[in-house]
């Protein structure tokens, strides 16, 4: 956490927004309920992931005049994602997977005189190892490489840019635990928005009607000219995620 805390500097911040993240999940059965959940955090930018065409309608007629700005790419399944924000983004580009699926959105964010790199991020999921107890091993070794392919590319992507913004913020489902390697190097070159601390408090996933969440596979993380002011695990909703929110000084 020491470490991961000297990747952002408070110094000169001024301006409080908020941001959530949440996997909408593209076979959620009641989708009034987390976009209830959305209404009543009323973030101000808001990083989705499993955004289908139907998840994408439902939004827009629901919240869509709450955000001015939107960034999306829905698909059928789990690969659709998108941005939604109250202050205004350009420049979109994505990194896809092998299948040339998204698995990173990145935007700037522009507010006030201040420009931030957004980075939506979602990355390959270990359920089918988790689905096959037989071939576990193998198959979450294979997914463990992927997901630490795609965040080498983040990075790269990152530091290519890192000067022309005051601050960048990576949110999204990592698809990660906090106890693996790959996040903990994560945490060299970003500051996570909550430490380890009462971690049990802070789990996501999975939820549903007979499980409590016990692990976080969700994150708001930045580095640059920022501070992270609150965190917080927003409880309820359709999906099988809960969604995550933070207040940022930027």
């Amino acid at each position: 956490s020491f470490y991961s805390n000297l990747n952002i500097k408070s110094s000169g911040t001024e301006k409080e927004i908020k941001v959530m993240t949440y996997n909408l999940f593209f076979k959620n059965k009641t989708p009034n309920q987390s976009v209830e959940i959305i209404k009543n955090a009323n973030p101000d930018v808001i990083f989705v992931q499993e955004l289908t065409p139907k998840w994408a309608s439902e939004i827009d007629k629901t919240i869509g005049g709450t955000y001015k700005y939107k960034m999306t790419k829905p698909l059928r399944g789990t690969h659709g994602i998108g941005i939604y924000s109250k202050y205004k983004i350009n420049n979109q580009k994505f990194l896809n997977n092998s299948s040339n699926k998204p698995y990173a959105q990145i935007v700037d964010l522009t507010i006030e005189d201040k420009t931030i790199q957004l980075i939506n991020t979602h990355l390959a999921s270990p359920a089918i190892a988790v689905e096959n107890k037989d071939k576990f091993l193998s198959l979450f070794a294979g997914n463990y490489q992927l997901r630490k392919k795609q965040i080498k590319e983040l990075n790269k992507l990152a530091n290519s840019g890192s000067n022309k913004y005051d601050c960048q913020v990576l949110v999204g489902d990592l698809n990660t635990l906090h106890s693996e390697p790959i996040f903990k190097r994560l945490k060299m070159k970003w500051a996570n928005s909550t430490n380890g601390l009462f971690r049990w408090m802070k789990f996501n996933f999975p939820h549903s009607s007979r499980i409590k969440p016990i692990v976080t596979l969700d994150y708001i993380m930045g580095r640059g000219k920022m501070k992270f002011l609150e965190y917080k695990v927003i409880k309820g909703g359709g999906s099988d995620h809960l969604a995550i929110m933070s207040k940022i000084k930027v």
